[in-house]
């Protein structure tokens, strides 16, 4: 049913701002195991106007790109696996290349519904293999209506597909121990090899699986560690890591070239992905509470509900209370790593999503013992229509929610949390992010309402956070369109949630501060999507001035590496032009900050540095000149503070353009 539903809106959802990156490598490195070459030479060249115009045409994927070949990734591969990568690209390849079936992008995310069905799979047949129908029932119905789940199964490559191998693995190494058969600790050494060859976080996987076989052997079994001493257990738990290590090397022809040198790069990049610095706040400056916080204010009241109802006078016989012991370890650890000391988490918590089949087992139980205790406290002798309408009304409350907000499912927060606008009002980081989803939606709008032969742009994103195919033949697509003050009419389109770290602050603060709006996709009261156009009749009133060159006197004074540039009144600043006289001793201007003040005491940094792409993604500076803009900036100072030596500090000179 999962896979079913998944497939009926497949084409509601748009991609993550990742996934064009992995599909440029799956495709590589697919094309190479198919058919031993190292370039597309062999394929036909990519017909943008016919992908625009001709939904039959499948001759070929969009990230099937010369530039970025089998020969490109062996030089600058090196971050994530690529596992996942060239299983998404198998599946575009049969259903989209070969026969078709389904369009470009859709054909890719055929592959993540699928093995995310697989997941929900995996949890019910846990849930029902330990307790009963109703208990997996409830906890599929919960890990499929988690909305951070169901919604990037349909477009994140890596968390969704790592989640699945990450409860495989813990499955079968579960049967192998209780079961005491070598061949399914053999089995869980192959997916947990798949999930190593997707992502990292299945390293973490020790401290569950052995912290429950501590608690095992202390408290259930005390024959566990001894039962394991057999030569077929020995040999599974052996080959173990090197089946891990097997799928992760065989799978990714970057690793071939240096197998030690280029495997210790992808841990150094892990490390420093993982352990970067964090603005979070740390609780007792011990615990970063990011993470929990973020699982409590998402997941679906109800859910949380039937998670705390698990643990009230839970009714269970010996090997039960076993593995409900894994399920807690298996919830908590994931949180628990992010949360330490030095750990570092962005985005949410998608990147440790591998935590949420734990959480809908515990939750399926919580529902059912719900349940049994209803069925007791009423004497009800047939409890078959009892449980038909129970379960049917938690598909309702749950599914209600999802339907609210589709296709935005993972930039929702619940009630408790006071919701997204409170969230969003509040600054919570990340509050809103659609990963990229919601560009879709945009560029929907964009192609039923754009005027002919218009331009588009992106403020923050890059260009293939929109695959050129979906945007309409006639309008032009590209970054470079971006033209600020000069108004040339262009479309501008973002993303607009709380950005954990913004770039082109001249861009952002121009649109948000002095246009309208033509079109947002807004969930809850907040916007998470925004399209501007840049023009004269859709600039706010109070902005719609033009630019012209200030006459009045300007002083400009060298301090030291900074210069103090004053005029006789407050302007509302649009730019600055600063020139200077390069002599043979001085640097090229490489870094700069600058800073207004409408009183010479009070300084406001602006965003932007110097010098920076402020306009059309081109830096504005030349051998004896640079540009800086201003989105109408009051002031009547400006500070400009330069390296020591450069040579924007020799001479200058200033031209100052306002806004009247």
């Amino acid at each position: 049913m999962y896979f079913i539903f998944g497939l009926l809106t497949i084409s509601d959802y748009g991609i993550s701002w990742d996934e064009p990156e992995h599909y440029h490598r799956g495709q590589a490195y697919l094309h190479y195991f198919l058919t031993g070459e190292k370039t597309y030479a062999s394929l036909p060249k990519y017909d943008l106007k016919r992908a625009q115009t001709e939904k039959n045409y499948h001759e070929r994927s969009v990230y099937q790109t010369d530039s970025l070949d089998f020969n490109y990734w062996l030089e600058n591969d090196g971050d994530h696996p690529v596992f996942n990568d060239i299983l998404g690209s198998l599946s575009n390849y049969i259903f989209y290349q070969k026969f078709g079936i389904l369009g470009d992008i859709e054909a890719y995310h055929l592959f993540e519904i699928f093995i995310s069905a697989v997941a929900v799979s995996t949890v019910f047949y846990f849930g029902a293999y330990v307790f009963n129908i109703w208990t997996g029932l409830f906890a599929s119905l919960f890990l499929g209506t988690y909305p951070l789940f169901w919604s990037e199964s349909h477009f994140n490559i890596k968390d969704p597909v790592e989640t699945s191998f990450y409860a495989l693995t813990i499955l079968f190494f579960w049967r192998g121990i209780v079961e005491k058969k070598a061949m399914y600790i053999f089995i869980s050494s192959v997916t947990a090899g798949f999930a190593f060859a997707t992502k990292f976080n299945i390293l973490f996987l020790p401290f569950i699986l052995g912290l429950w076989l501590l608690l095992r052997q202390i408290f259930i079994e005390r024959s566990t560690l001894k039962s394991l001493i057999s030569k077929r257990f020995l040999l599974a738990f052996l080959v173990y890591p090197m089946v891990m290590f097997g799928f992760f090397a065989a799978s990714w022809p970057y690793i071939w070239q240096d197998v030690v040198g280029n495997t210790a790069d992808v841990f150094k990049y892990y490390e420093n992905i993982g352990l970067e610095s964090s603005k979070q706040q740390l609780f007792f400056n011990l615990i970063n509470p990011f993470a929990s916080r973020w699982f409590i204010y998402t997941v679906i009241p109800l859910a949380l509900f039937f998670f705390l109802f698990a643990f009230v006078k839970p009714k269970m016989n010996k090997m039960q209370k076993d593995v409900f012991t894994l399920w807690m370890i298996w919830f908590s650890v994931p949180i628990i790593r992010v949360s330490l000391p030095g750990a570092t988490i962005y985005g949410g918590i998608r990147q440790i999503m591998e935590f949420i089949p734990a959480f809908a087992l515990i939750a399926g139980y919580g529902a059912y013992s719900f349940l049994s205790k209803i069925e007791n406290l009423f004497k009800v002798n047939d409890p078959k229509y009892l449980r038909l309408v129970y379960l049917g009304v938690l598909v309702i409350f749950l599914v209600i929610v999802l339907i609210r907000i589709h296709p935005n499912e993972n930039v929702y927060f619940s009630s408790i949390s006071g919701g997204l606008k409170r969230n969003y009002e509040n600054k919570f980081p990340s509050t809103g992010m659609s990963l990229g989803n919601a560009y879709l939606q945009g560029v929907n709008w964009i192609n039923k309402n754009a005027q002919m032969n218009s331009k588009l742009a992106l403020i923050q994103g890059t260009s293939v956070n929109i695959p050129a195919y979906w945007v309409r033949p006639d309008v032009s697509y590209s970054n470079y369109h971006w033209s600020g003050i000069k108004r040339e009419g262009e479309y501008l389109m973002e993303l607009t949630h709380i950005y954990d770290v913004r770039v082109y602050y001249y861009a952002w603060e121009y649109a948000e501060k002095m246009l309208e709006p033509v079109y947002q996709v807004v969930i809850d009261g907040v916007p998470i999507l925004q399209i501007w156009k840049n023009d004269f009749e859709h600039t706010k009133k109070e902005f719609q001035k033009i630019e012209k060159n200030y006459k009045g006197p300007v002083t400009s004074e060298k301090e030291g590496n900074s210069v103090l540039i004053e005029f006789n009144e407050n302007v509302l600043l649009s730019r600055l032009i600063l020139k200077y006289t390069p002599d043979n001793e001085c640097l090229p201007v490489k870094s700069g900050r600058i800073y207004t003040s409408i009183n010479g005491q009070d300084w406001r940094e602006e965003g932007d540095s110097v010098p920076y792409d402020q306009l059309g993604r081109r830096e504005e500076i030349e051998e004896n000149s640079f540009r800086y803009m201003f989105a109408a900036i009051n002031a009547r100072y400006i500070r400009i503070k330069l390296e020591p030596g450069s040579c924007a500090l020799v001479g200058p000179s200033v031209q100052i353009v306002y806004l009247e």
